[in-house]
């Protein structure tokens, strides 16, 4: 049984990315998963290296990380590794990830240094009963996930060896109006839950990580 599969949220517009990334790990099709929103990218799928999820509900990228860890799940999976479609990995990126959360027992590894917020790429040992929240539609539900990981599972590993770059970080967001106009829902949302970090964030005490 594999215990381990990849989550990847696409629209179909980073197709050289996504082919790299699944050109790299070394995981059955039926352990690779890819969510889209885009009707066009699933009426063109003809991929057979991949297993596709669609959601043409409206925009949430929360809900298309969790369809796809649970997805993961249904198959056996203990842990889920989740990917920006513009990450670049190398061969034991994922693996290194996945072996520190077995090794340690925490529910959340990334690939960032102490302090850091990596959210384009992160593994969840999905037994721990943690999921990503999705009250926030675009930005954020990383940041509460990383929290949950933290009060309501068994923590996080930092992992920076996995050498994992993300290529375009905001690219997206800063080029769509809608998408800028979700984050700034979320942006509230998460100020209103919670104020104290916020208000580090913003003095420079508490990083924050790229999005998508």
């Amino acid at each position: 049984m594999i215990d381990h599969g990849i989550v990847i949220p696409t629209r179909g517009d980073r197709e050289s990315y996504l082919n790299a990334i699944i050109a790299t790990v070394d995981l059955p099709a039926s352990h690779i998963i890819i969510t889209t929103n885009s009707a066009k990218y699933r009426d063109t799928w003809t991929r057979t290296d991949a297993t596709l999820i669609v959601d043409l509900a409206p925009i949430n990228i929360h809900r298309w990380w969790n369809a796809g860890i649970n997805a993961l799940q249904s198959k056996g999976a203990t842990y889920a590794t989740v990917l920006n479609d513009d990450v670049s990995i190398t061969p034991d990126s994922v693996q290194r990830m996945r072996d520190a959360l077995e090794r340690t027992g925490a529910t959340l590894a990334h690939p960032g240094r102490p302090g850091e917020l990596v959210g384009c790429a992160w593994t969840l040992n999905v037994t721990h009963g943690v999921r990503c929240d999705e009250r926030y539609q675009w930005w954020y539900g990383d940041n509460q996930l990383w929290l949950d990981a933290q009060t309501r599972g068994h923590g996080i590993i930092d992992v920076p060896e996995a050498g994992i770059v993300h290529l375009e970080p905001n690219r997206k967001t800063t080029l769509s109006p809608a998408l800028q106009a979700l984050a700034l829902v979320d942006r509230r949302r998460w100020q209103q839950r919670h104020p104290l970090r916020w208000a580090l964030a913003r003095g420079g005490l508490m990083k924050t990580r790229t999005r998508p």
